[in-house]
């Protein structure tokens, strides 16, 4: 995520202007989206139990509010909801036949990244306020894929061909990286029944912010070892000193937690 603290006169140049009044009635859910993701209102009421929720494709969302009114359980979540794809298993090989060497197992493929959550920005004068949940979490990584095994080695055989060694297994695929969490910046101040700022600015406890990145993803497990082939009694004596079992495949990497970089709650 990149680390991006949005200054303010850049705000005021990407705003959408024009919205008088935003309300999100109770156990109501209003979303972000392009058009949407930077707003100036003169009044913002958010009821209980309602929600704004930050669409996918939406990386900031920044809001200007001179009069806000927020009840009780409200949420603003800019945590992403894309899941990534899981990494592809390697195939087996098969075995091999007689007099020929196992073959390799196939090589999984990497698990993708986790999403980074959108960065919230939040400049609100603030009447009344129940309590505030605001949700910016990476998404976890993708488990890397299982590793093909190794085929079996070729058996020996009558006319004095030695028997092979088995295949090696394939390589487990790595887990993607975590997403990183958002920022979140928060500016408030409290007003007074007349709407005029609060001489004794009192702190924001009622707001609870959960930024965290996602999880890294597992690391697939290696292929298994191909047998080595069978030695042929009946035909004349062969060296079978290196007639081994395949190595097993290596595990996957597990992927990177994605961090969490900066939340700041200061009062205007």
């Amino acid at each position: 995520m990149k680390n991006i603290i949005f200054p303010f006169w850049l705000f005021i140049c990407f705003t959408t202007f024009g919205q008088k009044t935003l309300i999100v009635q109770k156990n109501k859910t209003y979303t972000i989206t392009i058009n949407t993701r930077a707003l100036v209102i003169d009044t913002l009421i958010l009821e209980d139990n309602s929600k704004i929720i930050v669409n996918d494709n939406v990386m900031a969302f920044s809001l200007i509010a001179k009069f806000a009114v927020i009840g009780d359980n409200v949420l603003i979540d800019g945590s992403k909801k894309i899941s990534g794809s899981e990494g592809k298993n390697g195939a087996d090989s098969p075995d091999s036949r007689e007099c020929a060497i196992g073959l390799k197992g196939e090589d999984a493929t990497d698990g993708t990244n986790g999403i980074d959550a959108a960065n919230i920005f939040l400049y609100l004068r603030l009447k009344k306020i129940g309590s505030l949940k605001i949700n910016a979490l990476g998404t976890i990584g993708s488990s890397g894929g299982k590793g093909g095994a190794g085929g079996k080695g070729g058996d020996g055989n009558i006319l004095g061909c030695s028997a092979k060694s088995g295949g090696g297994g394939g390589k487990g695929g790595n887990g993607g990286d975590g997403g990183d969490g958002g920022d979140v910046i928060f500016n408030y101040t409290f007003l007074d029944s007349q709407g005029k700022p609060l001489i004794n600015q009192p702190s924001l406890s009622q707001v609870q912010v959960e930024l965290s990145g996602g999880r890294g993803g597992i690391g697939g497990s290696g292929g298994q070892k191909g047998q080595a082939g069978r030695i042929k009694p009946q035909g004349p004596k062969a060296n079978e000193s290196n007639v081994l079992n395949g190595s097993r495949g290596l595990d996957g990497k597990f992927g990177k937690n994605g961090i969490y970089l900066k939340t700041s709650i200061p009062n205007l």
